[in-house]
């Protein structure tokens, strides 16, 4: 058995050794490499020495676990072993933009960025400084929303387990599951003190990432929740059914977009531009920079007024996006400043099933600044308030768990299956009061404003078209304020 470990000890040195001097003018040349940083560096850049040694170093922790483990190791423990190691290493790079993919996480990126159908809650995620992750949004329809998560929620712990410091690529993994099994997060809101389990039946997630509809007889609004492969092609059909309806002006919304595919957000930013850059990349080796400019000329003319729509969750995609519109003087970006978020990830086959996500590059927008860690500042700055401070979170848990909202306008539906979604939504309307009794039966105090907007949210979603409320929503409010003096210039 002895003899055996030290061959076993022997052949994995030296396969590393061979690694290394494999690498050797590789590594050396990219020490030359390094492109001047706009920080000042706090530490020296590694030489080639301390690779030696930080390899040296692993593989002997590797041979004091083949020699004194108490018991051998399956090919599958080696794997699992070999898989946190490298699993650790991306880690300790403090970026939770590169992690290790296994073959789960090559599939998600599949289903989320180009089938765009998968099992799950129907939430979008992003992480939060403490170590955790906000939802940024629940999708229209989804089980997410059916159970009552809204936009600024933070998921502290899955199935009773801490979430703390994982990446987001491990959250989604646990989320997800079998279409129809129960999942429980515990959730910590704005305004409760404690907190709460929320259990969600996974469900089929499919949703286009581009919704549409007109505000007024002019004015055009689409909703780009997300970039995937389809994205480019979901705007184009949506603009020219607006410009169909006779739409002159657009309100373009990236609130709550995370990103996605980069030459996604690349195609839509040149849907607004006939040239000009529209986005550079720079890293420390050549080949990761490039430049993208607009070649493909405008979908929309560019004296078609312009208003788009970012929040302090508008990340990557939306940033290159809004960016590019910004530093062109296309149009207004209009809200909150952006989420900070402008890191290019590549993916490098370990085999044919794994691969690691590394950080290869930053983006820069058309005039060389930077996006990460800095964010697009908007044109004109609206803060969008909650609509649910002071409200009592007991009577929205039972408000939720009730599914009051739900079953008000489902049942309306089923009754009145003729009627125009502006129909339904003037009918709703008028019986909210009736809703408000039952709710009050039921020792349910909420504002009326409150309930009118679930009423409204919950319509629109079953249409799966944009929820358009101007009451509520002051930022979009302000863009329409807005896009009206650029449609009449004084």
């Amino acid at each position: 058995m002895e003899d055996k470990l030290m061959i076993r000890k022997r052949f994995a040195l030296i396969s590393i050794f061979i690694l290394i001097l494999a690498s050797f003018p590789v590594l050396a040349q990219e020490s030359q490499d390094v492109v001047e940083q706009e920080v000042e560096q706090e530490s020296e850049i590694h030489e080639i020495d301390d690779v030696y040694h930080q390899m040296e170093l692993f593989s002997t922790a590797l041979s004091y676990v083949l020699r004194n483990y108490y018991k051998d190791l399956t090919k599958e423990e080696l794997e699992k072993a070999m898989n946190g190691a490298i699993k650790g290493m991306l880690q300790g790079l403090d970026d939770r933009y590169s992690f290790y993919q296994p073959e789960t996480r090559r599939k998600r990126e599949q289903e989320d960025l180009f089938f765009a159908k998968f099992g799950g809650l129907g939430i979008r995620i992003l992480p939060s400084p403490d170590g955790f992750v906000n939802i940024v949004q629940p999708l229209a329809g989804t089980p997410a929303m059916k159970a009552g998560l809204h936009s600024g929620d933070k998921i502290v712990r899955v199935e009773g387990e801490s979430i703390a410091n994982m990446s987001i690529e491990d959250v989604v993994g646990i989320l997800r599951g079998e279409v129809g099994t129960n999942v429980t997060i515990t959730i910590l809101r704005p305004g409760r003190e404690l907190p709460f389990d929320v259990t969600v039946t996974r469900g089929i997630i499919t949703n286009p990432s581009v919704n549409g509809i007109m505000i007024d007889d002019q004015i055009g609004y689409v909703s780009i929740d997300r970039f995937s492969s389809e994205t480019p092609e979901e705007l184009k059909k949506e603009i020219e059914e607006l410009k169909g309806e006779g739409m002159s002006a657009l309100i373009m919304n990236l609130r709550n977009n995370t990103g996605g595919v980069m030459t996604a957000a690349v195609l839509v930013a040149d849907a607004f531009l006939s040239d000009g850059v529209i986005v550079s990349t720079d890293g420390r080796l050549d080949k990761y920079d490039s430049v993208h400019k607009s070649e493909k000329g405008t979908l929309c003319p560019e004296d078609m007024p312009l208003v788009v729509l970012v929040n302090k969750n508008s990340a990557s995609g939306s940033e290159i996006v809004a960016g590019a519109l910004k530093d062109h003087k296309r149009g207004i970006i209009l809200g909150e400043k952006t989420f900070g978020k402008g890191v290019v990830q590549q993916r490098f086959p370990l085999d044919d099933e794994r691969a690691v996500s590394i950080t290869v590059s930053i983006y820069k927008t058309p005039s060389g600044a930077w996006i990460h860690e800095k964010g697009i500042e908007p044109d004109i700055e609206v803060e969008q308030p909650n609509i649910f401070e002071g409200e009592d979170n007991k009577m929205l848990t039972k408000f939720y768990e009730g599914e009051y909202a739900d079953k008000f306008v489902y049942d309306y539906i089923d009754k009145n299956p003729d009627l125009s979604v502006e129909e339904q939504l003037q009918a709703l309307k008028a019986e909210i009061p009736e809703l408000m009794k039952t709710l009050a039966d039921n020792e349910i105090t909420l504002s009326e404003k409150i309930v009118g907007w679930y009423v409204r949210r919950t319509l629109k979603s079953t249409k799966n078209i944009p929820n358009i409320d101007l009451e509520i929503d002051l930022q979009l409010a302000r863009a329409v304020e807005e896009i009206k003096k650029l449609m009449t210039p004084e």
